[in-house]
């Protein structure tokens, strides 16, 4: 179990992760590029159009993504199992999936999964969900975002052939409250 937080370190981790993703996703944006039809085939059957035209990816070559700010860092470490960002393969900013190794179509789809989850929740209620979970919860295997994700990117990699919409289910588990569950 994490340490507990205080309403106020809640906000200023909040707050700061927000603003670490923004200054994340405004520099990578003009570097991103849309998915080829080749990345898109496979994956269009599960995710709307909308987002596809919406979303953009970068690989990283020899760069690495660089971590939150200490402010957020000192916050985290406390009683958390943080994951160095670095070490990630992809992390999804808003609708810019920045891949830090291989683009696998598992990889891909997990990384769609939350650009749908930020489409339909918005920006700051996503990060806001993920953030109070990941405090309550200590470790981000146990965020319901991050959950939701893994179980659909397993559902369609085990099974690529029995569609299902992400959207639906996004908006399922929203309205069941289930995001709000660590």
């Amino acid at each position: 179990m994490a340490a507990a937080l205080t309403d106020v370190e809640l906000k200023q981790l909040i707050d700061g992760f927000t603003a670490y993703v923004e200054r994340q996703r405004n520099h990578y944006f003009p570097l991103a590029v849309p998915l080829d039809p080749q990345q898109k085939e496979p994956l269009e059957p599960f995710f709307s159009r909308t987002l596809f035209d919406r979303v953009r990816i970068v690989e990283l070559q020899q760069e690495r993504l660089a971590g939150p700010p200490e402010s957020v860092r000192s916050i985290l470490g406390r009683g958390m199992e943080v994951p160095e960002i670095a070490h990630m393969a992809s992390f999804t900013m808003v609708d810019v999936m920045i891949f830090q190794e291989t683009v696998t179509p598992r990889r891909l789809f997990h990384a769609l999964v939350h650009a749908a989850q930020f489409a339909l929740l918005g920006t700051r209620p996503y990060l806001e969900l993920y953030i109070r979970a990941f405090a309550k919860a200590g470790r981000y295997l146990a965020v319901p975002l991050e959950v939701q994700a893994f179980r659909m990117d397993a559902r369609f990699t085990e099974s690529p052939a029995e569609v299902f919409s992400v959207a639906d289910e996004v908006l399922l588990w929203a309205e069941r409250g289930l995001y709000r569950q660590a």
